[in-house]
């Protein structure tokens, strides 16, 4: 983080150099899909699931579009994907430490959602 004279950390955001790009920008991107943000929240509240009962849980969301939500939060490491040899094949998602980090921050604009979007 970039340290300011005042110490104010949300001044920091505005003293960004122009070939830094925006943190913050990029982090919304990460979960800016219509379907990233409520997997990761049902894999807090679940902590381990499979794929099938995780499509159960997200209505409305098709095997496709779910399979390339996942592949993508685990590519982002937000994720952990593991995948038993069994017959049949049995695959669990788990939230990372990564993306258990994001709790507080995910509580804190729940909070200010509250506050002003109502």
């Amino acid at each position: 983080m970039i340290e300011t004279e005042n110490h104010d950390p949300a001044a920091a955001i505005w003293e960004l150099k122009p070939d830094e790009g925006c943190p913050v920008q990029r982090a919304v991107d990460k979960l800016a899909d219509k379907w990233k943000l409520q997997i990761l929240l049902t894999l807090m509240q679940y902590d381990v699931i499979r794929f099938r009962e995780l499509q159960r849980q997200l209505s409305g969301v098709t095997p496709k579009v779910l399979t390339n939500a996942l592949r993508e939060l685990e590519r982002d490491g937000l994720i952990t994907r593991t995948h038993y040899p069994e017959i049949p094949p049995r695959v669990e998602y788990r939230p990372s430490e990564r993306s258990r980090s994001l709790l507080p921050i995910l509580a804190q604009l729940q909070d200010w959602a509250r506050a002003h979007l109502t």
